[in-house]
């Protein structure tokens, strides 16, 4: 028997019925062990993925907290080393030579600058002599620059502190070989020896400042040290501090410990200079808060 079914009719029964085959088979298809496989697959891998960026962040901090703690025990032993030089040579020497120029210039100002060639002045010279101490200049660059990762106001302290080392060094050298001179001069009863020592104007009119201005230099040079190293310190904690704060951010257990020092003795033993003393390197590198 023959019935007609229209074109139309036809059309929407098979695409109703290849609509409901796709359908089943793709649900089919979905919940089938080959897609959950490629899912946990993707999933695991993210998770994977997941786990090794916070095992690299852990890593990279607990790197530059332990080599911030290291840079900042290096920075205290610098700064140390020259709290003692200042309390046993450094401050004494520079102490006496300053009430020795004192005491001369009194004594000039009494006689109306009236000594002759052949009046003697009594001299006081200390002939001491200074050598600056061996520091870690070297592993202090390479734990808080290379290890801690520190830029700015640090980095920047960094710097100046192996400058000021080599400063020294020089000025202790120039000293100690004026020293040589002034012995020669001494010997030789040159009568220009207090004002060389001194720095007063010479018989023939001329000005040699080549050793207070020396001494100055050292002195001078010792307290940037103290300074320096003292500031670096506390930049090296609140550096360390920072990245232990992102530590626990990042919900990372066990950060760690951050060390600190203290600068108390130093400073009620008036060995300390004074922030004062630095305006223009607090002005172009502000203190990190």
């Amino acid at each position: 028997m023959q019935c007609d079914v229209p074109i139309g009719v036809f059309a929407s029964l098979l695409c109703s019925s290849w609509s409901d085959m796709s359908l089943k088979a793709a649900w089919d298809f979905l919940n089938g062990g080959f897609v959950a496989g490629i899912a946990g697959a993707f999933f695991g891998a993210m998770a994977a993925a997941r786990i090794a960026e916070r095992s690299k962040l852990r890593d990279e901090l607990t790197k530059e907290i332990r080599s911030a703690n290291a840079a900042m025990s290096m920075s205290f032993t610098i700064c140390n080393a020259f709290l003692a030089l200042k309390r046993q040579h450094v401050r004494d020497v520079w102490a006496a030579y300053v009430e020795e120029k004192r005491r001369i210039t009194a004594s000039l100002f009494r006689s109306g600058f009236g000594v002759s060639r052949g009046q003697a002045i009594r001299l006081h010279m200390d002939m001491r002599l200074l050598n600056a101490p061996s520091v870690p200049i070297d592993s202090l660059q390479k734990f808080a620059l290379e290890g801690a990762g520190v830029a700015g106001r640090a980095a920047h302290t960094v710097a100046q502190i192996a400058q000021s080392v080599n400063d020294l060094h020089k000025l202790m050298e120039h000293r100690n070989s004026l020293l040589v001179k002034f012995k020669v001069w001494r010997e030789a009863n040159d009568p220009d020896l207090v004002a060389r020592y001194m720095g007063f104007p010479l018989h023939g009119g001329d000005t040699d400042t080549e050793y207070p201005d020396t001494l100055e230099g050292i002195a001078r040079t010792v307290d940037d040290l103290i300074f320096f190293s003292k500031s670096l310190c506390q930049d090296l904690r609140v550096h360390a501090l920072a990245k232990q704060n992102i530590f626990k951010l990042s919900n990372l257990k066990d950060p760690p410990a951050v060390s600190d020092v203290d600068f108390a003795k130093a400073k009620a033993g008036g060995l300390l200079p004074k922030d004062s003393n630095y305006p223009d390197w607090e002005t172009a590198f502000p203190a990190a808060r």
